[in-house]
């Protein structure tokens, strides 16, 4: 069942690329809203295959193994539902912002199914596996070339934060991953290293702040795609990270936990409210695109 879903996300994928300039944006996207939502109907209803330890190793080179849970756990399970429904109906409401007639942007959906494979993949990896750090850096490239699709960035000449943040994120994971191996084949290694390296590959990743970098990109997103990559895509990857590598390492006193996280989360809601509050207009569906493409 994992891998018939990645399958038809990447098929998407290629074809929306490939056929990007030949047919009509707006029928590529609802081909990629059927292909998301049909993905979802399989992740709920389908018969997830159960092997005799759960794991599918694609590939072993040395130290480094690429390996699939094939029978995720309920948590994980219900992110990738939630996360391919999502995924299908914003691929809906921004095929239906586009133009019939525009033909130049399929590319925009090609980018987002690979965007959401990879996140989708991240669900499915055990914390131990070098699919992981892979899978985060893919969906950082399928993002950002998904906003350069859309010609929002065109006259943007800044370095891209958001690709850069995210191919951080991912080494950072990497080195969180090093870390939660030893600890778990009981290495001498302080686990609190790994604690850190996990906060900045979840800071980096998902455009938290200080490093909010990620998200720099977002006034001149369209919105719908904005909703995707920022309100979809970076959480649920920081998250299905976080459910894992919680329960793998050893849990931090409680006074460490209730004071840094309760500071944290109050200073992080304390600044997304000042921008908030200082933005001057909500956007449609429309934004970010030039007025000849909304004929």
């Amino acid at each position: 069942m994992i891998l018939l879903i990645l399958a038809l996300l990447l098929l998407g994928s290629a074809l929306g690329l490939g056929l990007g300039r030949m047919l009509s944006t707006r029928l590529i996207g609802f081909g990629a809203a059927l292909i998301s939502a049909g993905a979802a109907v399989l992740a709920a209803l389908g018969q997830w295959t159960i092997a005799a330890d759960g794991m599918l190793v694609l590939l072993r080179l040395e130290t480094l193994e690429y390996s699939l849970m094939l029978f995720p756990a309920a948590p994980e399970r219900a992110l990738a539902v939630l996360l391919l429904g999502a995924s299908a109906a914003i691929f809906l409401l921004l095929s239906i912002a586009i133009a019939p007639a525009i033909r130049e942007f399929g590319a925009i959906f090609g980018w987002a199914l690979l965007a959401l494979a990879a996140t989708f993949l991240s669900l499915l990896t055990p914390i131990t596996s070098a699919l992981l750090p892979l899978a985060w850096a893919v969906a950082a490239i399928g993002g950002y070339s998904a906003v350069r699709a859309s010609g929002a960035l065109n006259q943007d000449e800044r370095a891209p934060q958001s690709l850069i943040l995210g191919v951080l994120g991912a080494a950072a994971l990497f080195g969180a991953q090093a870390g939660a191996t030893t600890a778990l084949l009981g290495a001498e290694l302080p686990p609190w290293l790994s604690a850190l390296a996990l906060l900045v590959a979840v800071l980096a990743a998902g455009g938290v702040p200080p490093l909010s970098g990620a998200r720099a990109e977002a006034p001149h997103v369209p919105a719908p795609l904005g909703a995707f990559l920022y309100a979809v895509i970076q959480p649920t990857l920081t998250l299905g990270a976080l459910l894992r590598f919680v329960t793998a390492l050893p849990i931090l006193p409680t006074s460490w936990s209730v004071v840094g996280c309760g500071g944290w989360g109050a200073w992080c809601a304390r600044r997304c409210g000042r921008r908030a509050t200082g933005a001057a207009t909500a956007r449609g569906a429309g934004h970010g695109w030039p007025a000849s493409r909304r004929r």
